[in-house]
């Protein structure tokens, strides 16, 4: 089957799961928090993680059975959690083309404290909620235990990524090691690796296999983050699901940013200094910022690392020890996540 079709598919059985669970094993009881915790989990996004959750598995097993994809909502839910704290600490107001839910929950309450102290705990709530269906499935509990462990110390990582991120923000230079030491945490971690090595650890993989797996992990996840930085820039807000200056107004510090400070002239670098993460900016000022990203050559340059990661994760497909239908899927996913409009 070739991905699009494939990504809706599982798209749609990964979907039917979500509202299995948040209609009948929710836990929790607050009606107004329940619902629109629901409707932002529910909302969109490409699934992405539990499709390589599952894709790992099939990989080794040869097959695709309920409790795979039972156990992949465990990468999703927490997927919903992360976000949700991630739009409150980044005061972000728009999330997959809808309001976040720090901002859903303020409308409803009428108070902006309120609205951010009911989202904290509303991720916390699916973080929790994250655990059961793993452990509702019928693989032997040593299995589920290990997998489980897996997605601790991912997550931990994750959470240190956060704050990593947070304390590079605080600084005008840096380098690529610092960056891609934050997107190792803070993206790899949940994004590509927790997927991919608990759908290893269901299927019983070998170590060999786990190996190939973990480095297949990192060059696809930072190459996730490459294209989502570029994405953030350059992006159409209407397929992207966030404003086009969001990343340019909070100041992120992504390959462009790197880049640019450390080319752009004097005079240029203390106006690009001065704008990079003022809330305030006006559409000239988004305008300039991104075209000086593009006379520097730092989308340029950004893209040539897109294109070097991307090229490494596809190298090692090569030596996967696994069937070959899923080689040919990770192939393709792969070049959809460097070519995606989204």
């Amino acid at each position: 089957m070739a991905l699009q079709p494939l990504l809706i598919q599982r798209r749609h059985l990964i979907e039917s799961k979500l509202r299995e669970y948040l209609d009948k094993h929710w836990i929790g009881e607050d009606p107004t928090l329940k619902q629109s915790l629901k409707d932002f989990v529910l909302r969109g996004g490409k699934r992405l993680r539990p499709f390589l959750l599952i894709e790992a598995y099939r990989g080794v097993t040869g097959k695709e059975d309920d409790d795979i994809v039972t156990a992949s909502l465990i990468v999703e839910f927490t997927e919903g959690s992360l976000l949700i704290h991630d739009d409150i600490i980044d005061r972000d107001t728009v999330r997959r083309g809808g309001p976040t839910l720090h901002k859903v929950m303020e409308s409803l309450l009428g108070d902006a404290h309120f609205g951010i102290s009911s989202a904290i705990v509303g991720g916390d709530l699916l973080l929790i909620q994250s655990i059961k269906p793993l452990l509702d499935t019928r693989f032997p509990e040593s299995t589920k235990l290990h997998a489980l462990e897996c997605w601790l110390s991912a997550l931990s990582q994750c959470y240190f990524g956060q704050i990593y991120d947070i304390t590079l923000m605080q600084k005008e230079k840096l380098d690529e090691s610092d960056y891609f030491h934050m997107v190792d945490l803070k993206t790899v971690s949940y994004t590509t690796f927790a997927p991919i090595m608990i759908g290893a650890i269901l299927a019983g993989a070998d170590e060999h296999t786990k190996s190939c797996y973990k480095e297949y992990a990192l060059y696809l996840g930072r190459a996730y983050q490459v294209k989502d930085d570029l994405l953030g820039i350059w992006g159409n807000p209407s397929e992207t699901g966030k404003p086009a200056d969001s990343d340019i107004k909070e100041g992120k510090r992504t390959l462009l940013y790197i880049y640019a400070i450390n080319h752009l002239s004097t005079e240029d670098r203390k106006w690009f200094q001065h704008h990079w993460g003022n809330p305030n900016l006006t559409a000239a000022d988004v305008a300039k910022v991104k075209q000086l990203l593009e006379d520097v050559g730092a989308r340029k340059y950004t893209e040539g690392w897109l294109t070097k990661l991307t090229s490494h994760a596809l190298s090692v497909i090569d030596n996967m020890p696994i069937i070959e239908e899923s080689k040919t899927v990770f192939r393709e996913l792969t070049e959809f996540i460097a070519t995606r409009s989204y």
